[in-house]
């Protein structure tokens, strides 16, 4: 199944939410961290997509070599 936008995102936000209590417990300003878990969240959205995409095409690959092989 290829990667979407919508699986990637739910992980990122879900370790974004992680993040923003993280940064809040550790900074205790609400600004800072919500400032810092918007950029981590774009961060994290485009850089998952990108890794999805290419473990994605690597095991079609690898599934399209397997099933063409010899038997």
């Amino acid at each position: 199944m290829p990667p979407t936008l919508k699986g990637v995102a739910r992980r990122s936000g879900i370790f974004a939410v992680v993040f923003f209590a993280l940064i809040l417990l550790l900074d205790r300003n609400l600004v800072v961290a919500v400032g810092f878990t918007a950029v981590l969240f774009l961060l994290l959205l485009g850089f998952g997509l990108l890794v999805d995409t290419i473990f994605y095409r690597m095991r079609l690959r690898r599934w399209e070599r397997d099933r063409g092989g010899p038997k």
